[in-house]
């Protein structure tokens, strides 16, 4: 981080992911055979999610610099929280925030990763939530299991066994969405229980120009659904070569009078990359 302090978090590696790809994975569709062909993102088959962008770590930066839930205890009256990433991906942010709510024994979160595949999702995201697990609580995992960083995590029935009874213990909920922005996904995301406090998470997903408005309707529906919600979508300032940009994409959320956005540029290194702010500036009708 940039105050000088050190934020870890698990992510499984994309190589296992090859070697499960390779070893005849029956379950696994089509659209993973784009994975080992190398490509990063190929429009309406496969939206990247198996690659960390470096925009989720500005999220993951914003959040450990910022005094804000989960950093700091507001007591009953954000219970339940809901903390939803779209197009989530390896969902670093979500991971990170994970991490801080088991560090903290904090109780009644819920946690809803979306993404475009669901193959990303039972392939990258849940193992890295499973990861970030076992490293919060590696001195109550079986000694014998000899886990580090580097090495490699035997995933047991056991083990599976004594995640899933942690979240029931604490009241920690994870959901998954898969699918394209639209109406069935903004009935999807309409549908969530409502929590008394939203975080709304998204990074490099404003790249496309043809989604910009179904995405900003997406987040619109996310903020609707809480008294408590902030919206905070990690993108670089211009997509050179695609057509995206923030500027657009603020465009676009003030199509509706009622939302409040602020693009602050992060980081100097690199291309240009900014972080944008959305809320209700009052509850909408």
């Amino acid at each position: 981080m940039r105050d000088g302090s050190t934020v870890r978090i698990p992510q499984r590696e994309l190589f296992d992911i090859r070697m499960q790809l390779m070893a005849g994975d029956d379950a696994l569709s089509s659209t993973l055979e784009t994975l080992l062909g190398g490509n990063d993102v190929q429009s309406s088959v496969y939206e990247g999610g198996l690659k960390s962008w470096e925009c989720s770590l500005d999220l993951v930066r914003w959040f450990s610099g910022t005094m804000c839930w989960p950093y700091t205890s507001m007591g009953s009256d954000v219970n339940p929280a809901h903390i939803i990433e779209l197009g989530c991906g390896t969902a670093l942010p979500t991971v990170h925030l994970f991490q801080r709510v088991l560090m903290a024994g904090l109780r009644d979160v819920h946690f809803t990763v979306a993404d475009y595949n669901v193959d990303v999702l039972r392939l990258v995201t849940m193992p890295n939530l499973l990861l970030s697990w076992c490293m919060v609580h590696r001195s109550k995992l079986d000694p014998e299991m000899s886990w580090t960083d580097e090495s490699d995590l035997e995933v047991t029935p056991d083990l599976l066994s004594r995640f899933v009874n942690h979240l029931k213990q604490q009241n920690l909920t994870i959901d998954a969405i898969s699918g394209a922005w639209g109406s069935e996904f903004i009935d999807v995301v309409s549908q969530l229980p409502t929590p008394r406090l939203r975080w709304v998470l998204a990074s490099e997903t404003i790249y496309s120009p043809e989604s910009l408005m179904q995405f900003a309707e997406v987040v619109r529906a996310a903020l609707l659904g809480a008294p408590r919600a902030t919206a905070l979508i990690a993108a670089k300032r211009v997509y050179f070569g695609v057509g995206g940009s923030v500027d657009d994409f603020v465009d676009a959320v003030e199509q509706h009078p009622r939302l409040v956005t602020k693009a602050t540029d992060v980081g100097n290194e690199g291309v240009a990359r900014a972080l944008v702010t959305m809320s209700f500036n009052s509850l909408p009708p």
